[in-house]
Protein backbone atom coordinates (compact mmCIF):
# COMPACT_ATOMS: atom_id res chain seq x y z
CA UNK A 1 0.00 0.00 0.00
CA UNK A 2 1.41 3.39 -0.93
CA UNK A 3 2.13 6.05 1.65
CA UNK A 4 -0.59 8.36 0.29
CA UNK A 5 -3.19 5.61 0.45
CA UNK A 6 -2.18 4.80 4.04
CA UNK A 7 -2.58 8.47 4.98
CA UNK A 8 -6.02 8.77 3.39
CA UNK A 9 -7.33 5.47 4.74
CA UNK A 10 -6.06 6.16 8.26
CA UNK A 11 -7.66 9.63 8.18
CA UNK A 12 -10.99 8.22 7.02
CA UNK A 13 -10.93 5.52 9.69
CA UNK A 14 -9.99 8.03 12.41
CA UNK A 15 -12.87 10.34 11.45
CA UNK A 16 -15.28 7.40 11.45
CA UNK A 17 -13.96 6.20 14.80
CA UNK A 18 -14.25 9.66 16.36
CA UNK A 19 -17.86 10.03 15.18
CA UNK A 20 -18.72 6.51 16.33
CA UNK A 21 -17.22 7.13 19.78
CA UNK A 22 -19.09 10.44 20.07
CA UNK A 23 -22.42 8.81 19.21
CA UNK A 24 -21.84 5.79 21.47
CA UNK A 25 -20.62 8.02 24.29
CA UNK A 26 -23.75 10.17 24.12
CA UNK A 27 -26.05 7.15 23.94
CA UNK A 28 -24.53 4.98 26.66
CA UNK A 29 -23.12 7.56 29.12
CA UNK A 30 -20.28 5.08 29.74
CA UNK A 31 -17.04 6.25 31.30
CA UNK A 32 -15.09 4.05 28.89
CA UNK A 33 -16.32 6.06 25.90
CA UNK A 34 -15.67 9.31 27.76
CA UNK A 35 -12.05 8.42 28.53
CA UNK A 36 -11.49 7.38 24.91
CA UNK A 37 -12.57 10.91 23.93
CA UNK A 38 -10.50 12.76 26.53
CA UNK A 39 -8.49 14.91 24.03
CA UNK A 40 -11.71 16.26 22.53
CA UNK A 41 -13.21 17.01 25.93
CA UNK A 42 -10.15 18.91 27.12
CA UNK A 43 -10.05 20.97 23.93
CA UNK A 44 -13.75 21.82 24.02
CA UNK A 45 -13.52 22.78 27.69
CA UNK A 46 -10.53 25.00 26.90
CA UNK A 47 -12.09 26.70 23.89
CA UNK A 48 -15.73 27.00 24.88
CA UNK A 49 -15.40 26.84 28.68
CA UNK A 50 -17.10 24.35 30.93
CA UNK A 51 -20.45 26.15 30.87
CA UNK A 52 -20.08 27.28 27.24
CA UNK A 53 -23.19 28.89 25.91
CA UNK A 54 -22.14 27.92 22.39
CA UNK A 55 -24.34 25.76 20.17
CA UNK A 56 -23.95 22.11 21.02
CA UNK A 57 -23.30 21.27 17.36
CA UNK A 58 -20.19 23.48 17.37
CA UNK A 59 -18.89 21.81 20.50
CA UNK A 60 -19.55 18.31 19.15
CA UNK A 61 -17.87 19.17 15.84
CA UNK A 62 -14.73 20.38 17.57
CA UNK A 63 -14.82 17.40 19.95
CA UNK A 64 -14.99 14.87 17.07
CA UNK A 65 -12.43 16.78 15.00
CA UNK A 66 -9.84 16.85 17.76
CA UNK A 67 -10.35 13.17 18.48
CA UNK A 68 -9.97 12.34 14.78
CA UNK A 69 -6.70 14.30 14.62
CA UNK A 70 -5.52 12.54 17.77
CA UNK A 71 -6.30 9.06 16.46
CA UNK A 72 -4.96 9.73 12.96
CA UNK A 73 -1.20 9.34 13.70
CA UNK A 74 -1.91 6.29 15.84
CA UNK A 75 -3.91 4.59 13.11
CA UNK A 76 -1.34 5.61 10.51
CA UNK A 77 1.40 3.96 12.54
CA UNK A 78 -0.74 0.85 13.04
CA UNK A 79 -1.32 0.65 9.28
CA UNK A 80 2.28 -0.49 8.85
CA UNK A 81 1.50 -3.59 10.90
CA UNK A 82 -1.14 -4.71 8.42
CA UNK A 83 0.15 -6.84 5.60
CA UNK A 84 -1.43 -6.15 2.22
CA UNK A 85 -1.28 -8.22 -0.93
CA UNK A 86 0.37 -6.52 -3.85
CA UNK A 87 -1.13 -6.88 -7.29
CA UNK A 88 1.26 -8.51 -9.75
Amino acid sequence: MSMQKRLVVSLAVSVGLAILLLVLGNRSQSELFFYAQWPGFVTVAGIFGIHGGWPESAEKSVWAGVNALTYWPLLFALSFLIKTKRAS
